[in-house]
């Protein structure tokens, strides 16, 4: 009976005592826990050391730190292990969504404080998004041994970053990237990143890389990290996707490339030949390096692939022609490069293809009948190489949903094909640069894609147009067109030998931005409806045989401000109105014989005066008025002169003694000037005489 006595003793003694703890443990996570006093001052110092512009810590005061702003706290200890003053809304910790970010930085510093040495139990430290005038990351962050999540995005926070990071080896995330609200000159940069590959909980990293078992995305893009990539990255088995383009990296390109889908090496020096990639990657970024040998064959077989970026390299030799059906590829970019050849014909077996880049090269030939199979294709870039023959009508029969076609500075010769006006989606057309003839089809107006209503439809399956752009000449330059490249109308048919007028229909591409007719042999006047092309930025008819008076309606065009209408046969006074008073360039209309007025030196003949821009009508009257008073005053003094002029003359002329009396007049004053001269001259020297004479004594 004792002993069982003393069992239930135990049991509710046990009991009673859980139920204590309990709400101890629920007394300690309300209202008895507070900051440690010494973390609690650190904060007030950090505090203290930050321009705190919106205000955010106003709740930074009283002696629980635990429930400031921003401040999180162990529920059991006290000790602060949260630290966030994001400039940021996170969803969790590796998503974020930047478009509610504060416009201004809420907080502001020289650096960070070290102050914050004293939290030595921060797990979460959050500082994106504020300004810290470009001071380098600190080394003391390497002692926050318990840190698991660190954020220093968009900090203005450069220079080299601290190997010591390393040391945190319970961290899982780290994000020390970040551009697009960067204010701060000093970008970050590492010689190396070793420090990385002691990081073995990391899960999440947008800066580095190195051997982490556990990481499955690295983005290190657009930082200053040089050296060779390791041959020992290790490339771990849940890493997918890597990132370390537009860096100073240099080297070979690691041979064996894991199992990544997503590689992106571009911008950099990487030289050496193009590695194996893993069957299943899906899109390879190789370009702006310095690859050479040439394309292997084994990409042909890559079945899951769907974008191959290798422009801008030292690539030779042909492109294999090995291309099949069972390919999915979707972007192809091997432009800037030293290929040669033809075109490979197999490149119509692509069905998924709507990009394809080939310019720059030194290709040949005519273009592969293959491609009208093609009728996915939305931009076909063969500019700049040796192409030849006829530009096929097919272009314009099968390609329908071409957008940008880019063909200058090759050998097209024949006529602009007719064919080319039932792409009603095309923005841009450039066929600059060849040897075309005849004249500009007046069918040219049918292409839709150039008119307001097509205009803002622009690309929607170019979900790579942040890596890849398309080379256009507006406003007399030649520009690369990437993020912006959905919103380009552009029409440059320049350096040919086209002749004729230009169409009447032109004038219905109300979208076109840039308009480039220049270097042809083109003749008869600017269209009159040309005023209606509102959307005109750059329009180029230099070095033509164009005639007649500029138009009128082209001082409508309140967005046009490159104007080139140099060495042409144009006539009479340039126009002053609106947009025309602000192109005031000479070598606009240079090469222009007859044509006058503002800019030119030439005044207009006849009674044209050229009128100042953007006068009022009353202001017109009133300088009417004041030219008709002058053009009196003028006439007035001009009859006044020739009265009395002639009144003179007339009078000596017809009384031969006056005329005797009033010679003899003059003859008497000018021997009388002679003699005073002659006089004063000898009076002079004998001055000059004496004091030489003084002088000798």
């Amino acid at each position: 009976m004792g002993r069982q006595l003393s069992t239930v003793s135990f049991v509710v003694v046990v009991f009673f005592f859980f139920e204590i703890a309990q709400i101890c443990m629920c007394l300690n996570n309300s209202t008895l826990v507070s900051c440690i006093e010494g973390e609690k001052q650190a904060l007030l110092m950090f505090k203290k050391s930050l321009q705190d512009r919106s205000n955010r810590l106003f709740s930074w005061k009283g002696n629980d730190c635990c429930n400031w702003e921003g401040v999180g706290c162990d529920a059991i200890t006290g000790h602060v292990n949260k630290l966030d003053l994001s400039s940021c809304y996170w969803l969790n910790d590796i998503e974020y969504n930047f478009d509610q970010c504060f416009k201004l930085r809420p907080f502001k510093a020289p650096d960070v404080n070290s102050c914050l040495l004293e939290l030595k139990y921060l797990n979460h430290l959050d500082l994106s998004g504020n300004g810290f005038n470009g001071s380098q990351i600190p080394v003391f962050f390497g002692s926050f041994k318990k840190l698991r999540y660190l954020n220093l995005s968009n900090s203005a926070l450069g220079g080299r970053i601290p190997d010591n990071l390393g040391n945190l080896t319970d961290l899982r995330v780290i994000v020390l990237g970040g551009e697009e609200y960067q204010d701060n000159s000093e970008t970050l940069f590492a010689n190396d990143v070793d420090w990385v590959s002691k990081l073995s909980s990391l899960q999440h990293l947008d800066m580095s890389f190195g051997q982490l078992t556990r990481l499955e995305m690295l983005d290190l893009a657009s930082n200053q990290l040089n050296g060779v990539i390791p041959v020992n990255l290790g490339y771990p088995v849940n890493m997918s996707s890597l990132d370390l383009s537009k860096n100073n990296l240099n080297g070979i390109i690691p041979i064996s490339l894991g199992s990544l889908y997503f590689l992106n090496l571009a911008h950099s020096q990487l030289n050496g030949v193009i590695p194996n990639i893993p069957v299943n990657s899906e899109h390879l970024f190789l370009g702006n390096n310095l690859i050479n040998w040439s394309i292997p064959n084994s990409l042909c077989s890559k079945t899951s692939l769907q974008s191959l970026d290798l422009s801008s390299n030292k690539l030779s030799g042909k492109i294999p022609n090995c291309w099949n059906g069972s390919s999915s590829l979707e972007l192809i970019n091997l432009s800037a490069n030293e290929l040669s050849g033809n075109i490979p014909s197999s490149f119509g077996n692509i069905s998924t293809l709507y990009w394809l880049n080939l310019s720059n090269n030194s290709l040949q030939g005519e273009l592969p009948l293959a491609l009208t199979n093609r009728t996915n294709l939305e931009i076909m870039d063969l500019g700049e190489n040796l192409l030849s023959g006829h530009i096929p009508s097919w272009i314009g029969e099968t390609l329908s949903s071409l957008k940008f076609l880019r063909l200058p500075w090759n050998t097209f010769n024949a006529v602009i094909p007719h064919h080319l006006c039932q792409l009603l989606r095309l923005q841009i057309l450039d066929l600059a640069n060849n040897n075309l003839t005849g004249s500009i089809p007046n069918c040219i107006g049918y292409l839709r894609g150039m008119s307001n209503l097509e205009a803002a439809s622009a690309p929607t399956s170019l979900s790579w147009s942040d890596q890849e752009g398309v080379k256009q000449v507006i406003k007399g330059r030649e520009l690369e067109y990437t993020k912006n490249l959905r919103f380009v109308v552009n029409l440059d048919l320049s350096s040919n030998n086209l002749v004729g007028v230009i169409p009447e229909g032109l004038t219905l591409l109300s979208g076109l931005h840039g308009l480039n007719l220049s270097h042809n042999h083109l003749s008869g006047e600017i269209p009159q409806k040309i005023g209606e092309m509102q959307s005109l930025e750059s329009v180029d008819f230099s070095g033509n045989q164009l005639s007649g008076r500029i138009p009128k309606s082209m001082s409508s065009l309140t967005l046009l401000s490159y104007l080139n209408l140099s060495h042409n046969n144009f006539s009479g006074p340039i126009p002053r109105d609106n947009q025309f008073s602000t192109l005031d360039d000479q070598s606009n209309y240079a090469g222009n014989s007859f044509l006058c007025g503002d800019p030119l030196p030439k005044r207009c003949p006849g009674n044209y005066i050229p009128q100042a821009p953007g006068l009022p009508v009353g202001h017109h009257e009133e300088d009417e008025d004041d030219k008709k008073e002058k053009l009196w005053f003028y006439f007035v003094i001009a009859l006044g002169f020739a009265t009395g002029f002639w009144t003179v003359i007339g009078i000596l002329f017809f009384k031969k003694s006056w005329r005797h009396a009033y010679f003899r007049s003059i003859e008497k004053a000018a021997d009388r000037v002679y003699v005073e001269i002659e006089i004063k001259v000898a009076r002079l020297k004998k001055r000059m005489a004496n004091n030489q004479a003084d002088l000798n004594q």
